[in-house]
């Protein structure tokens, strides 16, 4: 593949250079203002750093058409892929923490829970011929949190995940094609990963075999 022979990844491998890396388009703080003023952003850059790239507004819905200018479609379907996700762990991560403050707050009056750890005679049999004898409040600790994880919430939360998957996908995949059509890219097949330049490297110094 002649497409792996060039680039600046083969470049640094070959130590042509000794790094690189993209330059920002302007500086990343707008310019000084008048005493009183806002700094108002001037370049897309510094209007990604504003309303995107600052933890005071995680809250707020990504600018991807923003992105996408920046950084290209695929930077933008990563971020767009990647902030649908963690909106839709929202209710998910609700369902979870009800199961566990379920199981906490019946933990000590399971019956398996009170049984264990408020015996005081009972001998478990040892798991191996040189194992001692061990008593059965030792698993107190144990019993304990198998309620706080698994209990009668556990199951219902497993089928809601399942739904929960499932239409996460469908809509991921109706998601990808209304912002595929709104930037143009409909149809556009992802290049193919070339090999790395490391192998390349090390591929031309050996002969091919028969």
């Amino acid at each position: 593949d002649k497409a792996s022979d060039i680039g600046i990844d083969r470049l640094l491998e070959s130590g042509v250079y000794n790094s690189a890396f993209p330059l920002h388009e302007g500086p990343a703080k707008p310019q000084k203002v008048e005493p009183g003023e806002d700094d108002k952003p001037e370049t897309l850059r510094q209007e990604l750093k504003q309303y995107w790239a600052r933890w005071g507004v995680f809250y707020k819905n990504q600018p991807l058409d923003h992105i996408r200018e920046y950084f290209g479609e695929q930077i933008a379907f990563y971020f767009a892929w990647l902030g649908m996700y963690t909106v839709w762990l929202i209710p998910a991560s609700i369902m979870g923490l009800l199961v566990v403050i379920y199981g906490f707050a019946t933990m000590f009056s399971f019956e398996v829970v009170e049984q264990t750890c408020n015996d005081n005679g009972t001998m478990i049999c040892p798991r191996c011929d040189a194992c001692n004898t061990t008593a059965l409040n030792k698993g107190c600790l144990y019993a304990k949190l198998s309620r706080l994880f698994d209990n009668e919430l556990t199951l219902p939360f497993a089928v809601l995940m399942s739904f929960w998957a499932t239409f996460f996908l469908e809509y991921w995949k109706r998601t990808t094609a209304k912002l595929a059509y709104r930037w143009n890219v409909m149809g556009i097949e992802e290049e193919a990963e070339r090999p790395r330049p490391q192998y390349c490297v090390g591929a031309s110094n050996h002969p091919l075999q028969p």
